[in-house]
């Protein structure tokens, strides 16, 4: 019983709060910084990955290809880094409001796809 209370109060604390995510309304203010820094974790479905090198002449296809992410190095002993230098998988975006209702941003998502034999 304790349990199903614990989730219910979770779920309705997500949902409540990922509807103010994506408020439209908010304008940022004239000479205002913003950052943000998140981590990622990818599923893929089956896919058809082509590869076409002209130069060398290389023209194919993998059909139905598995892909998955790979979170970090494994650190075994054929890896060229034994301990991680960064959080894997993560992204960062950090914008500036030139205006009230003009910002740039320079955004990066460091992801991996990895295709599985």
């Amino acid at each position: 019983m304790r349990l199903k209370i614990v989730m219910a109060l979770s779920l309705a604390t997500l949902v409540g709060n990922s509807s103010n995510a994506q408020n439209t309304d908010y304008v940022g203010k004239k000479g205002q910084m913003y950052l943000s820094w998140g981590y990622n974790k990818e599923w893929y479905t089956m896919s058809n990955v082509h590869i076409r090198q002209s130069s060398l002449g290389n023209d194919y296809t993998f059909v139905n290809v598995i892909g998955k992410d790979k979170p970090g190095w494994t650190g075994d002993e054929h890896s060229v880094v034994k301990q991680p230098i960064t959080i894997p998988q993560y992204n960062y975006r950090i914008g500036y409001w030139f205006k009230n209702n003009w910002a740039v941003e320079i955004n990066f998502d460091h992801t991996k796809y990895e295709v599985e034999q």
